[in-house]
């Protein structure tokens, strides 16, 4: 991973809709209310550097208007941008990357706060799969 700065950019993201597919048909998931993280742990590419990339979504049959929608992704990535500092102490080696996905599954819209709490569970959780 490169040198660790608080800004959130487009390197670490999933954009690519074959990584998307895989991680949805292969990956692994832990579940900690109200988000469902989905991961898998691939190659690196040659135009990636990063350890980890993510993406968010939120089902639109749960969430009907996209202002709902992208309100909880803003939120979802406010908080995994705060604390992805947990995440740099992996056991990933240097030619190892993990792709995840946080998915929104309650049909309420949840707090910041909420949020913010449940991605550092994850964040523990997710480090203690990988030290296995």
């Amino acid at each position: 991973m490169t040198e660790f700065t608080q800004s959130l950019g487009k390197e670490e993201r999933v954009k690519s809709k074959a990584t998307i597919d895989k991680l949805f048909k292969e990956g692994k998931s832990i579940f900690v209310y109200p988000l469902k993280f989905i991961y898998i742990i691939q190659e690196k590419r040659k135009t990636s550097d990063e350890s980890y990339v993510f993406g968010v979504t939120i089902p639109k049959r749960l969430h009907r208007k996209a202002v709902t929608r992208n309100l909880l992704k803003r939120r979802v990535r406010e908080a995994y941008r705060k604390n992805k500092p947990e995440l740099t102490v992996s056991s990933l080696s240097e030619n190892q990357q993990c792709v995840f996905m946080y998915v929104h599954v309650d049909k309420q819209v949840s707090e910041s706060k909420a949020i913010e709490k449940t991605i550092v569970r994850i964040n523990k959780k997710l480090e203690q799969a990988l030290s296995l």
